[in-house]
């Protein structure tokens, strides 16, 4: 036969000629893009968010409107939010998802962006700082909550034992004083207050 061929019966099946193995595509495998694909991006646009809600302004004295100066003589400026800053919003100028933005904060995740996010997380404390030093009408439990909540402020309790507490303890094992104070600061007990009942029972007599 000239022909490659196998005879079946009167039938013949031609066979495709020899063709050598043909190498096998391989994908490359990609992570998914990033929505802002450098941390020099990220820094640019950050810093457009800040300047499309605030500007500067020269501080002026409440009695004399005059603009005030720094023992250099240069004229003293502040920076003014038109509306305060904060992630949320941060996220919508950028065009990414909460989620997004806190793996540009994870600094395992992303060393480059990480700084970044973390110097514009400082701005928004910055500006809640003073508010919360400078406001003069109106609540600020919405500030110190903005604090707690996403910047890591913690409330910070201070018990003052008076002379006749710290008396009152003085004969008292480690455990008992331990429990005393921990009553103290609940609220749960007054010592001074139970040793001057102590003391109007002692007159009665």
């Amino acid at each position: 036969m000239s022909k490659k061929g196998k005879e079946i019966g009167e039938n013949m099946v031609l066979l495709p000629p020899d063709v050598p193995d043909m190498p096998k595509k391989t994908k490359k495998k990609r992570g998914r893009k990033k929505k802002i694909e450098s941390a020099k991006d990220l820094e640019r646009l950050i810093d457009k968010y800040f300047s499309a809600i605030s500007y500067t302004a020269y501080v002026k004295d409440p009695a004399t409107g005059a603009i005030l100066t720094d023992i250099d003589g240069e004229l003293i400026e502040r920076l003014v939010y038109i509306t305060p800053p904060d992630v949320l919003s941060l996220c919508l100028f950028l065009g990414i998802t909460y989620t997004t933005w806190e793996n540009y904060s994870d600094a395992e995740k992303n060393p480059d962006y990480a700084p970044i996010c973390e110097r514009a997380k400082m701005k928004m404390e910055a500006h809640l700082r003073e508010l919360l030093t400078t406001r003069e009408k109106g609540s600020v439990q919405g500030i110190i909550f903005n604090l707690q909540h996403n910047y890591g402020w913690k409330d910070k309790k201070t018990v003052e034992l008076g002379d006749e507490t710290v008396d009152a303890l003085a004969g008292q094992s480690l455990s008992e004083k331990m429990a005393i104070i921990a009553a103290l600061k609940s609220g749960e007990l007054d010592i001074p207050e139970q040793i001057e009942d102590e003391d109007d029972e002692d007159d009665d007599e």
